[in-house]
Formats: C-alpha cells, sequence, structure tokens
C-alpha cells in the first residue's frame, strides 16, 4: 500500500476539515521525503511505533540528538575503542571480490587493495549498484539493488537575517523544486509564508545525487518492505548486510 492510498482511505475524516487534511498531507510528505504515490505505507508504520506513536515525541526525537556533544562524539568513541583500525573518509570502494580461500579483496577508485577476512557492507541500497560483487550476489538481492527505494527530496536550512537568536527555519521540498545554493530564490520561496524576511545563510546538501547515499534517508517503496528487507539483511559469507 502507498502512503496516498492510505490517506486517501481516512479522507472521510477529514470531511469540512479541509485544512487539516492538508496539514496531514505535508507531515507525510516531510516523513517519506517523497512523492506519497510511490512511498511505502508500512515504513511509515513501523517509523510511528519507534516514535511511541506521538507527533510530541516524534518532533523531539527526530529534531536534536540525545548525545551532548553530537553524533560525531559517538562515532569517535567506537573509533578510540578499537585497535589498529583506519578511518577513510572520502574513499569509494569500486569492488569486493569474495576469493576462493573464502576471503574478500576490496579495491578502491583510487586502486588501494585490501585483502581482509570478513567484511560488514553499511552502503546505503541506492548506491550499492555502483560496487561490482564476485562472486554475483543472490539472485533476489540484485533485484532489490537495481530496484533502489525512495530517493528522497529537497530539504535546507534557512537562517533569517534580523530575528530573535538567528531563527532557523528547517525547510523540505519536492525534487528539484528549487536550487539551494541560490540565496536569492531561497528568500523568494519564503516569502510567500513569511512576507519580507531576508535570508541570511542557507545550509543543505544535495544528498540524493551524493555518491555514497543517493537518498535522504532511508525509506522504501510499496511492496519492499515485505519482499526486499529479509533478502537485503541476509548474509553471503564471509560478506555481511546490514
Amino acid at each position: 500500500m502507498t502512503m496516498q492510498e492510505r490517506l486517501k482511505q481516512i479522507s472521510s475524516s477529514f470531511d469540512y476539515h479541509d485544512n487539516m487534511r492538508q496539514i496531514l498531507d505535508t507531515y507525510l510528505s516531510m516523513n517519506t521525503q517523497y512523492d506519497l504515490r510511490k512511498s511505502g505505507f508500512l515504513d511509515h508504520l513501523c517509523f510511528w511505533a519507534l516514535e511511541d506513536y506521538d507527533t510530541i515525541r516524534t518532533s523531539d526525537k527526530t529534531s536534536r540528538s540525545k548525545i551532548r556533544e553530537g553524533e560525531s562524539a559517538l562515532v569517535q568513541a567506537i573509533l578510540d575503542d578499537c585497535q589498529d583500525v583506519n578511518l577513510l573518509l572520502f574513499t569509494s570502494v569500486i569492488s569486493v571480490h569474495r576469493t576462493e580461500d573464502k576471503k574478500v579483496r576490496i579495491q578502491t577508485q583510487s586502486q588501494q587493495v585490501f585483502n581482509v577476512r570478513t567484511t560488514i557492507i553499511t552502503v546505503p541500497l541506492n548506491p550499492l549498484h555502483n560496487i561490482e560483487f564476485q562472486s554475483t550476489l543472490e539472485f533476489e538481492k540484485l533485484c532489490a539493488i537495481a530496484e533502489g527505494q525512495c530517493r528522497g527530496d529537497t530539504k535546507f536550512w534557512a537562517k533569517l537575517k534580523n530575528s530573535i537568536e538567528g531563527t532557523v527555519i528547517v525547510c523540505f521540498g519536492p525534487d528539484n523544486a528549487l536550487d539551494i545554493r541560490d540565496i536569492v530564490a531561497v528568500e523568494r520561496e519564503l516569502q510567500k509564508f513569511l512576507p519580507n524576511c531576508k535570508v541570511e545563510h542557507v545550509f543543505g546538501h544535495d544528498w540524493r545525487n551524493g555518491s555514497f547515499v543517493e537518498s535522504t534517508w532511508s525509506w522504501y517503496k510499496p511492496g519492499q518492505g515485505l519482499s526486499n528487507l529479509r533478502v537485503l539483511q541476509t548474509s553471503e559469507l564471509p560478506l555481511f548486510f546490514c
């Protein structure tokens, strides 16, 4: 079932309250970061359960980190706890080769080669197609990789000029509807909601076209949660997928 189909099912609950229907439409579109007609409803049920079935708690959990120093502090602590581990940033893997002696040879775009006993694959679903796997992965997993998942839409932050304590607005929008690098265009769109506002800075990243992720966040298409998830989580020793 798609998000749009579910919204249509409950539309009768909003008789004479079209403004509430529009708010819910906006809220669901923001959560999926994609066209509701192409977004799976099952993912929203999981999302809603993790947020304790409460909109206020959802906002609290998703708007800030529970770690005072930020998420990077947790990552750094994990790295510090490891021994003889090297962290390579901005390093693209082009192939993962399972050898005859049941080990793994990994090659990067810069022609670095790593020979290891096992590998944990944490690459998001959408960019997995950029990696060549030898021996070939299971057919069902290859189909899921080829299908991909929702890519998401535009997300950015805008800091307003001359506002109390520097107001920052979080903005979501349709795919390619706005060039967030054009501060004048961003200001023009925001003025439709906040007349005469002035934008001082725009912060954001084009996650959808970034080669390491190719999406804003993970959200499955209709049916993928049941048909693809278990397959994608299945290990193919000595490779582990998560």
